[in-house]
C-alpha cells in the first residue's frame, strides 16, 4: 500500500511470482496538516515529522488498519489461508501495513514496511512472522534513522525473523535492488505448494477456482466441477513432467 494506493504497484507486479495473487488498495483523499491542510490521498492525517503517536490522528489510523483487515478477510473467503497472506506498505502505507499485521489475531504470512516507520507502544503476538524493513538512506521525507529504530523496535517486541536492508542513495522512493530484495523474500514466505491429485480432488468449486485464476488459466468456458477438476490435474501434471 502507498499514499496512492498504486505505489510500487509495477515493479512488484513483475516481482509476484505467478501463484501469488497482489491487491493494491487506495487510501481516501483527506487534509492533511503536515501538507499545509491541502488534501491528498492519505491512510491518516500526520501533523509533524517526530512520527510519535501523537503526531497522527489514531482514529483515522485505526480506520486504515480495519480497512486492511477487511481486505484480508475479503481474501479469506476465497479460500486463501492466513499463512498465505502478506500485507505491505510504503510510507503511510508501511506504518498501516505493519499496524494491520502486528494486531491480525492470526499469523500471516509476512508484512513488509518501506520508507516508513513504527511507533513506540505497539505489541507483537506472532513472534515468528517474517518482516521485511526497506529504507532509503538520502530519504528526505522519512529519514533513514526511522527505518533503523523501526527495524530495532521489531526486534525488541520479539520479532524473530527480521530482514533490514538499507539502500544507498535512494530518496523516498523504491530502486531495482530493493525490488530484487522484495522478490526474494516473497518468494521465501510464499513458496509455491506442491499440490497432489489428492489436494485437488479434495478441492471445493471455490478453491479450483482460485487455484486456477492464481495461475491466469481461463475457466470462463467450464460449467462441471468435474472440468475445474481435470483441468487442474493437467496442470499439475504438466509442471511434474518438466
Amino acid at each position: 500500500m502507498g499514499d496512492t494506493g498504486d505505489g510500487w504497484a509495477p515493479a512488484a507486479s513483475q516481482m509476484a511470482a505467478p501463484h501469488v495473487s497482489m491487491v493494491f488498495p487506495t487510501a481516501k483523499t483527506i487534509p492533511v496538516t503536515l501538507n499545509m491542510g491541502m488534501p491528498g490521498p492519505a491512510w491518516f492525517d500526520i501533523k509533524g515529522l517526530n512520527f510519535s503517536a501523537d503526531s497522527i490522528d489514531g482514529t483515522q489510523a485505526q480506520e486504515s488498519v480495519d480497512y486492511v483487515h477487511s481486505l484480508i478477510a475479503e481474501q479469506r473467503k476465497k479460500g486463501i489461508p492466513a499463512e498465505r497472506i502478506a500485507v505491505g506498505g510504503f510510507s503511510m502505507g508501511g506504518n498501516v501495513a505493519a499496524k494491520a499485521c502486528l494486531s491480525y489475531p492470526e499469523p500471516l504470512a509476512g508484512c513488509i514496511t518501506l520508507s516508513t516507520w513504527v511507533e513506540p507502544g505497539l505489541s507483537l503476538s506472532h513472534r515468528n512472522m517474517p518482516f521485511f524493513v526497506g529504507h532509503g538512506a538520502a530519504d528526505p521525507m522519512v529519514p533513514p534513522q526511522f527505518g533503523k529504530m523501526t527495524s530495532k523496535l521489531l526486534q525488541d517486541m520479539g520479532a524473530t525473523d527480521l530482514t533490514y536492508r538499507e539502500y544507498p542513495g535512494m530518496g523516498h522512493s523504491a530502486c531495482d535492488q530493493e525490488f530484487r530484495d522484495l522478490k526474494q523474500f516473497m518468494e521465501k514466505i510464499l513458496p509455491e505448494k506442491q499440490f497432489t491429485e489428492a489436494d485437488i480432488r479434495q478441492m471445493s468449486l471455490r478453491e479450483l477456482k482460485h487455484f486456477l485464476a492464481s495461475r491466469k488459466i481461463n475457466t470462463r468456458t467450464l460449467l462441471e466441477k468435474s472440468e475445474f477438476i481435470d483441468l487442474a490435474l493437467s496442470l499439475i501434471k504438466s509442471k511434474s513432467d518438466l
